[in-house]
């Protein structure tokens, strides 16, 4: 009788560490897929891909209906108002272009710059800190050469975008 009752105490022990164990992972927020981040950098990439085309379809369409004089080219002919009102909704246009392409690079930037997990661990045993989620240069000497590649070019490419 003693023995069932030293199995049946270590089986509710086993079964309150169970519940325990699931209820704290319960409590935990659950991770996105790898999936879900997949599509977000696909839609970003044919976001940009879509400013590509659309600039590139203008600048040619400008030139071959109006052509180009002294190497300057018009967009478009016509009466002031006209020329006005087109330039109000181009504006505008490219407005909207500009915040695509710069959400587009920030996410790209992000995930140039953040630093692995080896990385990290690298960093913290030379008492050093790295930020995560952060688009700082502080980690730039951390990373690997072809990110911190990536992360310079991007950030360069941001200058011309932001002095429009």
């Amino acid at each position: 009788m003693r023995r069932m009752r030293k199995k049946e105490a270590v089986s509710a022990t086993a079964t309150a560490a169970q519940d325990d164990s699931e209820s704290t992972d319960e409590e935990a927020p659950p991770s996105p897929p790898a999936s879900a981040y997949k599509i977000a950098l696909v839609v970003r990439i044919a976001a940009v891909t879509v400013v590509f085309l659309f600039n590139v379809i203008w600048l040619v369409r400008a030139r071959v209906q109006n052509g180009t004089t002294g190497g300057v080219g018009t967009a478009h002919r016509g009466t002031c108002d006209a020329v006005e009102n087109l330039g109000t909704r181009l504006h505008v246009v490219i407005n909207v272009l500009l915040v695509v392409v710069l959400a587009s690079t920030t996410t790209f930037m992000g995930l140039a710059c953040g630093p692995t997990r080896t990385e990290i661990d690298a960093a913290h045993r030379k008492r050093q800190s790295l930020g995560v989620g952060s688009l700082g240069l502080g980690n730039l000497s951390w990373i690997s050469k072809s990110r911190a590649t990536i992360y310079m070019t991007l950030l360069l490419s941001l200058i011309p975008i932001n002095l429009l």
